[in-house]
Parts: structure tokens; sequence; C-alpha cells
């Protein structure tokens, strides 16, 4: 008689742990994939949005944002951060209070703003308080006041403050 021998139901181990893990691997692959794809947009929209709010400045000064500053009527400090941007409406008076800080010295800023009030049709008077600048300024239905000083808080800059009336 011949040797009869029996198929062998005992599979391959390594083909037994590759045919389970597959799948497996494929779902923590996609779910890896998603969660980094997520992660990212996470960062990238809170980067777009602090950037909209205003951020952290190379001075460490928190800025803001101007979207209601009236810059037509009155140039912000060409070299300056917002630090503050507050704008109310009472009895249809629009006053806007903005304050800057600049790495400009006070005199740098106050020679930048009597030229345009000068050359552009402000009636300003100005007053020098030993390095504390101040105008206070009026055209047509608009006044307002500019305060320049050094900061209190780092005496390497400038600290403006501006408040406009507008009707």
């Amino acid at each position: 008689m011949e040797d009869f021998q029996q198929p062998s139901t005992i599979q391959n181990p390594s083909t037994i742990a590759t045919s389970t893990e597959k799948p497996i691997g494929k779902k923590f692959l996609i779910i890896a994939i998603v969660v980094i794809i997520l992660v990212f947009l996470a960062i990238l929209f809170g980067f777009l949005f602090l950037k909209s709010k205003g951020g952290v400045t190379q001075t460490g000064t928190k800025s803001v944002s101007l979207t209601n500053y009236p810059s037509d009527l009155l140039p912000t400090y060409p070299n300056s951060t917002p630090i503050k941007n507050d704008v109310k409406t009472v009895n249809g008076k629009k006053t806007t209070n903005v304050i800057l800080r600049s790495e400009d010295s006070p005199e740098q800023v106050k020679d930048f703003y009597q030229s345009f009030l000068g050359a552009n049709g402000w009636q300003a008077k100005t007053s020098n308080l030993g390095g504390f600048f101040n105008f206070e300024f009026h055209k047509d239905q608009s006044n307002g006041q500019i305060d320049i000083k050094q900061s209190s808080e780092n005496q390497k800059l400038t600290e403006i403050t501006i408040v406009l009336e507008t009707q």
C-alpha cells in the first residue's frame, strides 16, 4: 500500500500574522493621517486667527487690529505697532482712541505729526513738556489730540496716544 498523507491544515505562521495585521495597519495609517491633517489645519487656522486679531510683535508688544481707525483723516505713525484700538459712538459723534508704540524717538514721532498736521490743513496747538509732546488739533467737524512720550514699560519705546473725534 501506498503511504497516504493527509494534506496539512497547519498554515504558515507568517502568512497568518500578515493577513490579520494588514487591515488593522491600514486603518491605523488612515486614522494617523487624518489626525495629522486636523492638527495641521488647527494650527493654520489658529495662526490666521491670531494674525487677524493681532499678535505679538518683535518688541514683545501685543498688537491689535485697526479696522475702524479713520486713517483717511489722520495716519498712524509709519514705524509703529497698534496696542489699543477703542471706538465709541455717542450722539452721532465717533471717538477713536488708539495707542501705538514705536522704536523711534519721541522727537521723530513729533516731527512726523507736526509736518502732517501742518501740510493737511489741521489747525494745531503743540506743547512740549520736557520730552512729552502734545498736539491738540481740529479741522472741519473733526478734532483730536496726540500725546507722545517715552513708554513707562520700556524706555526704548515711544508711546503715541491718539484720540480723534469725528461726526
